[in-house]
């Protein structure tokens, strides 16, 4: 035991006074004899009083001082110690990404062993096996001073890449280091993931006369794998240990906000260790940034797909009739294109004005010079035109083109087509060969079904080889491309359509487009092989911070090498790396292999979580203060006054709770708490990931209302109609699904609810719209099928002329998490004036938009119109609210600009003609 204020225990030296003042009595009175009083030496006493102290007494106050003194020095107690501490000792810490959720516990783990050696005057050493930000080494902490360690302790945080196992066995192995690594017990705070370096770690540490392997539970380590597939699907894995427990795990989509923090747009379940592809809706795949796994702390649970400014605009050069279905040059570009955002009306005059980097022209929309000299200055100042073939190139000839429209064909081409197969050719139709090592193309399967009828036949040459970037199995070219300025020109040597070749009707047909369009903005010429000279490496855009959010990159983030092959690290952080439009992802889990453990680095030790040290401070105190409440007790017992004293403190206690009931303590037990302050209410849906996210957005416009107005509402509720009381709730909100049924008991609640002034949202949440699953036509039936048996009035669209409209804010649109839906509300005739409609009907799904988390953070994005959309869906459900509350107050609202119009053409004539008024 040792104390924290040991310089207290120096009252203990007044206890010898203090047992002096306590077993001091008066003075021995004198005695005289009087004659009168002779008779009261015959009366006997009923109350004695001690001459001198009780011993007994005596030591209770002595025992009570004592415990108030030692209580005040602050001891402490340590359970389990270990008898003898090393004399030396180096601490070797993973500080990496694995420790970052249980860094807290770690560092009281690293403070207690440490000061187990420095408190019997021994040294501690401390390696770290990351680098710091700025890419050094730290040096080796080496201390004798507990304050120091402890200091140094607090200030270290972990750093969200892979620790460096080398250079730790570098370290260690030193020939200065190494007697001391002899003379020294080693404490290793593994991260408990394998590394391919161990077996060098462990030979070093072999050295080590003791070695000790603390670790944690390794369940909670999370590796998020993903990738985006074609046809809008993502390919995911979430990683642990084979011998965790197989519990789903909630895979979140998440998009990108402009402050660099992430929103959840979709929830998956997924199971570890299992490969598995998600689809996701087509209107959400723009909003797709990035995956995370819920509840993980590190970047290993997080995997970046694509940043904001990454997804490419693709323009197409068209003529009139491209886009006729199935014969149409743009029909089948279109289709795959999918996965890029296509810039409507381009032409050759509007590409300076364009952000547009790539550009597909179909045959004969370059045709006249005008508009090839506006694409050759586009192409020369880093543009990217893909052309393709068709009959009215194949007519052209050297000498019909004029020197711009030839700066736009790859290489010279003979005039007409070549004809593979038919009545009238004895050759067949030719398949698709590998793509040349040399092309952006080169990786891609070629599929054997795909064949080539007609093709535009180039010029032999020297260099045309170089020029080649997919061939037929006879080695006639099918993709040629030249570098043109700081642009790229490529030419198909069939059409985008299915009469010269089935490439367009084939899944290979997007991956090539996708290939060239992604790759070749990378590509900065060809060598004197003709093999393409590619960019070496990417700048970092943003980057990932330990908050969890993107930011601007720290002075230390170095451009990203196109052939990294050491992954995350101090200079290159997980984040996107890239220019815009070129933006691509940097993730720290890489790869699909498995999460193996790391092997024992010395004998394996579990790290003991609980206090160090028992403060028994606070316990010795108030044994004090009970020894001194039971001095006062036998006190008061000596001197005969105990039943008094009784008597006071029953009187107290039996008055303490009348005091503390407050007054109409007998109506609270039958007032239920909703009707002592107002709160939303909604219907469950019988789905449970439904009704968590209709509470959530409950929840976010409570608040909104609540920051806004003096309508102070409660949390939000699930009401079951008739079994609970409805009439406390003001707005009551009605998710419609698949599973929704009323029972005629609830019907018959919920139409008692309506006709006392009770509101009913009813929300279709988003069906039949883009990003709902089931159609227009199946939700209206699953909705007529909910609402039998409820008295619903004739229904009318809402408009901005109604009283809800202007109710607390004036809105024209009613979005939610979508906009462009309609909704619903009670018919009225402009002449009876408004009442107020019991029921509305809506499809905007606005609690994806309502809806915040813990922190206030909005957990949904909202289309298309982001935070200015949701800010119209939170006053729409202001508006709701108010106008639950507050009824048809602002009808006349509705005629103010009639009311204007008339008195500013009859008001004046009519005020003179009244007089005095």
């Amino acid at each position: 035991m040792s104390f924290l204020s040991p310089w207290l225990l120096l009252a203990l030296l007044a206890l010898p006074l203090i047992w002096w003042l306590v077993k001091a009595v008066p003075p021995q009175p004198r005695l005289h004899n009087f004659s009168s009083l002779l008779l009261l030496r015959r009366l006997t006493q009923h109350k004695q009083n001690a001459a001198h102290t009780p011993l007994w007494l005596l030591l209770l106050r002595l025992l009570a001082v004592t415990s108030l003194i030692l209580g005040f020095s602050n001891p402490v107690w340590g359970p389990g110690e270990q008898k003898t501490a090393p004399k030396n000792l180096i601490i070797i810490i993973d500080n990496d990404w694995a420790a970052m959720s249980q860094w807290h516990e770690r560092q009281i783990a690293f403070t207690r062993l440490g000061l187990k050696t420095l408190e019997k005057g021994g040294t501690v050493r401390v390696l770290l096996s990351t680098r710091l930000k700025n890419n050094q080494w730290p040096d080796i902490f080496q201390t004798s001073d507990p304050k120091q360690f402890k200091d140094y302790i607090a200030e270290l945080t972990p750093s969200p890449w892979k620790p460096d196992r080398h250079h730790l066995t570098w370290l260690l192995s030193r020939p200065s280091f190494l007697p001391i690594l002899r003379s020294s017990d080693v404490a290793i705070f593994s991260d408990g993931v394998a590394d391919s370096s161990e077996q060098e770690l462990i030979s070093i540490l072999a050295h080590s006369p003791h070695r000790q392997d603390i670790r944690w539970p390794d369940c909670h380590i999370t590796q998020l794998y993903a990738t985006l597939l074609s046809g809008n699907k993502i390919g995911v894995i979430a990683k642990k240990f084979e011998n965790c427990p197989t519990k789903p795990l909630k895979l979140k989509a998440l998009t990108l906000q402009k402050n660099g923090h992430f929103t959840p747009i979709q929830k998956w379940d997924i199971t570890p260790n299992v490969y598995r592809t998600f689809s996701i809706e087509s209107a959400l795949l723009p909003s797709l940034h990035a995956l995370t796994i819920e509840g993980t702390m590190s970047p290993a649970g997080l995997a970046l797909l694509k940043a904001p400014s990454s997804t490419r605009s693709v323009g197409i050069l068209r003529q009139s009739g491209d886009d006729k279905p199935l014969i149409g040059n743009v029909f089948y570009l279109k289709r795959a294109l999918e996965n890029f955002t296509l810039s409507k009306d381009i032409t050759p005059s509007s590409l300076k004005q364009s952000q547009l980097s790539v550009i597909l022209a179909t045959d004969g929309s370059l045709s006249s010079d005008t508009a090839s000299e506006e694409v050759l200055n586009w192409v020369q100042n880093g543009g990217i035109l893909i052309r393709f073939a068709g009959p009215i190139l194949g007519k052209s000839t050297a000498q019909i083109l004029s020197p711009t429209q030839k700066a736009l064909i790859t290489v010279p081409l003979r005039q007409g087509e070549r004809t593979l197969g038919g009545s009238m050719s004895w050759s067949t139709p030719q398949n698709l060969a590998p793509f040349p090592p040399n092309s952006p193309l080169y990786g891609l399967t070629v599929a054997k079904d795909v064949s080539v009828k007609k093709q535009l036949i180039a010029e032999p040459s020297e260099t045309l080889s170089s020029h080649v970037w997919a061939t037929l199995n006879d080695g006639t070219p099918l993709i040629t491309a030249r570098q043109e300025g700081k642009g790229w020109v490529i030419l198909f040597h069939v059409t985008p359509t299915a009469d010269w070749s089935n490439l367009p009707l084939s899944g290979l047909f997007p991956q090539i487009l996708e290939k060239l369009i992604e790759v070749t903005p990378h590509v900065n010429g060809l060598n004197e092989t003709g093999s393409i000279i590619a960019e070496t490496s990417l700048s970092p855009w943003k980057t990932l911070s330990l908050k969890g959010t993107l930011e601007k990159p720290p002075l230390t983030a170095l451009p990203l090498p196109r052939n990294n092959s050491d992954g995350v690290s101090a200079t290159h952080p997980v984040g996107f790396y890239g220019v815009a439009p070129n933006i691509v992802p940097f993730n720290l889990v890489q790869n699909k292999n498995p999460l193996i453990k790391e092997p024992l680095l010395g004998v394996f030790t579990k790290p003991d979580l609980s206090p160090a040290h028992y403060a028994l401070g606070p316990f010795l105190l108030v044994f004090a203060l009970i020894l001194l409440m039971l001095d006062l007790v036998l006190t008061i017992c000596r001197h005969g006054n105990f039943s008094k004293i009784t008597l006071r403190i029953s009187i107290i206690c039996l008055t303490l709770p009348i005091l503390h009931s407050p007054s109409g303590y007998a109506a609270s037990l039958t007032t239920p708490p909703e009707a002592l302050q107002p709160s939303l209410a909604f219907i469950p849906s019988g789905q449970a990931d439904t009704d968590e996210i209709v509470k959530e957005g409950l929840k976010g416009l409570t608040h909104f209302i609540n920051q806004r107005s003096t309508a102070h509402l409660s949390t939000p509720r699930a009401v079951t109609p008739g079994q609970d009381n409805l009439a406390f709730y003001p707005v009551i909100y009605w998710p419609i699904t698949t599973e929704t049924k009323l029972s005629n008991d609830q019907a018959k609640a919920l139409n008692e609810y309506m006709s006392h002034d009770g509101l009913l949202l009813i929300d279709e949440m988003g069906a039949g719209s883009l990003i709902g699953e089931k159609s227009l036509k199946t939700i209206q039936t699953i909705l007529r099928n909910a609402t039998k048996g409820l008295s619903i009035p004739p229904l009318e669209l809402l408009t901005d002329k109604q009283t809800l409209a202007r109710t607390f804010y004036i809105l024209h649109d009613f979005p939610g998490r979508i906009a462009g839906q309609d909704a619903y509300i009670a018919h009225t005739q402009l002449d009876e004036g408004e009442d107020v409609s019991p029921i509305i009907i809506g499809n905007a799904d606005w609690v994806h938009a309502w809806a915040i988390d813990d922190n206030n953070h909005t957990l949904f994005a909202v289309i298309p119109e982001g935070e200015d959309q949701r800010t119209l869906a939170y006053r729409f459900g202001m508006n709701v609210v108010m106008y639950a509350l507050t009824g048809n107050y602002k009808y006349d609202q509705r005629t103010y600009p009639e009311m204007l119009k008339r008195l500013k053409t009859n008001g004046p004539s009519s005020i003179e003609e009244e007089g005095d008024e």
